[in-house]
């Protein structure tokens, strides 16, 4: 049984692919051949016949000799392949000797023989290292190994970035003339590795202003984005992760660089109002907000990412879309789309907000299972931002903040604590103000629940807040001795000291109350130590010697003694 069980482990896990080769379906197997031999060969001792006969099948696809058996680690920490030429000398020939060299050479069986994969890192490097030379140059280029393109892209992308120039009507001509050859969509190698960095570079061309292509080269530029869109299919194969997935799909990609193209070309025009965009990106837009014809979980993850972009292209398009844009009718695209929105907008846009407010998104993603913290944590996030800008009520059961709230939901609840304590360097007085109300409502709603578990660690939070109120009147010393009574439930002595320091010159009396109830439950915080110290013995100049000794009393009945200089030095006080 356990043999069966490793065997399982050995077929089934994820190994290491470089990009390189992720696109070449013989050299894939080979590598994974390799790689399952490692594995098997070291339980061949065990004469299963089972993995006897793997090891076989395994060594008759990929027979180069296991020289580090056992070691997959090995494997995963080499730096590429071997390269059968130094950067330097291949740099002194010719693009056409070059482009000759690539062509002709031949990798050899074996992995520590030279290879196409290290053939194509040094191209790499040449191009990153000489990109005019390169870019100038480039029919050359045309006909060679699409390994070896793609590698070729990839160090003019990489100069690009570098702050390089490049010669962009060549690159795109170039690019142009790959993508209009039949056998390049026919043959799959190397293709999606080329799609994909494509659409990087005309990306990274047209990103900012400062550096960027020409603009009379944007209608090529657009050009080919038209044409990969039409021709790439989607390609993901990481759903339990989608948003990365996308990121790093070809369609992604392409979606991305058809919307920072369009941002481009809109700076360019300086159009102040309606639609910015070209006519040709927004008709395919409105072509693929059609799932029927644009079924990728791809756009719509874009569509998400980029709303706010896309509603400063053309408001009115996204206004009047936005049902389709998060098509409730359609569960997986709806979540894609609003999934990719929480994750990536930080700056809520007021219109954008209330349109989605409007249309019951917000809504629906209250009542969503997500399927992970993060994307309910950002909705949280969104919908407290509302609410201390004034568009939720809490007086208003309709409201978000109130829908939210009446969930009942742990991780929610803590969302909203944590949240607005974090933000804390970043309130005014109007902030301050939103958050004893909200107080009061969280407080009604678990005070009731104290009992349960959960329930008393939102309680212990909920301490947090302190440093929020102006003072401690009535209703705060309520609200904070319950949470003192559990604030060992979430680790939050160090909050509950935090805060009452703050208020111990002001309201000396409630902050003695408060600290009494931690300790009366057998809770006794000791950090930080020299803050407790500045409570206490404010507490004694303050005329609540009562309080403060009594404090000092029972820290020492439980064996700290870090307040005994405290208490000594008001001790004939305290006779």
């Amino acid at each position: 049984m356990q043999i069966n069980q490793v065997i399982d482990w050995i077929e089934s896990k994820k190994y290491y692919v470089p990009d390189e080769i992720k696109d070449d379906a013989e050299e894939l197997e080979k590598l994974y051949a390799y790689l399952k031999k490692e594995w098997l060969s070291a339980l061949l001792e065990t004469k299963n016949p089972e993995i006897k006969a793997l090891y076989e099948k395994y060594q008759q696809i990929e027979p180069t000799e296991l020289t580090h058996a056992g070691h997959y680690s090995w494997m995963e920490s080499r730096e590429g392949s071997v390269s059968p030429i130094e950067s330097i000398d291949l740099r002194k020939k010719s693009n056409e000797e070059i482009a000759a060299y690539l062509s002709n050479f031949k990798g050899k069986k074996g992995w520590d023989e030279p290879t196409g994969e290290g053939l194509s890192f040094t191209l790499r490097t040449c191009a990153a290292e000489e990109p005019i030379r390169f870019s100038e140059n480039l029919e050359y280029f045309q006909n060679i190994p699409r390994i070896y393109q793609n590698s070729l892209l990839a160090g003019l992308s990489q100069a690009w970035n570098d702050g390089k120039d490049l010669t962009w009507e060549n690159i795109l001509s170039f690019i142009s003339n790959i993508i209009a050859q039949n056998n390049f969509w026919s043959n799959e190698n190397y293709r999606t590795s080329l799609v994909q960095r494509i659409a990087e570079l005309i990306s990274d061309g047209t990103r900012t202003d400062k550096h960027a292509f020409d603009e009379k080269l944007l209608p090529q530029a657009e050009d080919i984005l038209l044409t990969l869109v039409e021709k790439t299919k989607s390609d993901l194969s990481q759903m339990n992760d989608l948003l990365t997935a996308v990121l790093n799909s070809p369609k992604g990609k392409i979606f991305s660089a058809m919307i920072l193209y369009s941002l481009r070309c809109t700076r360019i025009s300086k159009r102040k109002k309606g639609q910015r965009w070209t006519e040709r990106i927004k008709n395919d837009f409105n072509m693929r907000l059609n799932r029927d014809i644009e079924p990728s979980l791809d756009f719509s993850v874009i569509l998400g990412q980029y709303l706010l972009n896309l509603h400063y292209l053309d408001e009115n398009w996204v206004t009047d879309n936005i049902d389709k844009l998060f098509p409730k009718e359609n569960e997986a695209h709806w979540k894609a789309a609003f999934t990719a929105y929480l994750f990536f907008i930080s700056r809520i846009d007021e219109k954008i907000y209330f349109l989605l407010k409007q249309k019951a998104h917000y809504g629906k993603a209250i009542v969503t299972d997500f399927g992970d913290s993060q994307t309910s944590g950002h909705l949280v996030q969104h919908i407290c931002i509302g609410y201390l800008q004034g568009w939720e009520k809490l007086e208003d059961s309709s409201s978000l903040i109130s829908k939210l709230i009446k969930k009942e939901d742990f991780s929610d609840l803590s969302e909203i604590i944590n949240f607005l304590w974090r933000i804390k360097k970043d309130a005014d007085g109007t902030t301050k103000k939103k958050i004893k109300p909200l107080w009061k409502e969280i407080f009604n709603l678990v005070s009731q629940k104290q009992k349960e578990p959960e329930y008393q660690i939102i309680i212990s939070n909920l301490a947090k807040w302190l440093i929020w109120v102006e003072e401690i009147d009535k209703e705060v010393l309520n609200w904070a001795k319950l949470s003192a009574k559990y604030i060992d439930k979430n680790y939050n002595s160090y909050h509950l000291v935090e805060g009452l320091l703050i208020h111990v010159t002001k309201t000396p009396n409630e902050v003695g109350e408060i600290y009494l109830e931690s300790l009366n439950a057998g809770i006794f915080p000791d950090y930080k130590k020299e803050d407790i110290q500045k409570i206490v013995r404010t507490l004694y100049k303050k005329g609540e010697k009562d309080f403060a000794t009594k404090i000092c009393n029972l820290y020492g009945e439980k064996g700290f003694d870090f307040l005994k200089e405290v208490f000594d030095e008001y001790r004939n006080e305290n006779k």
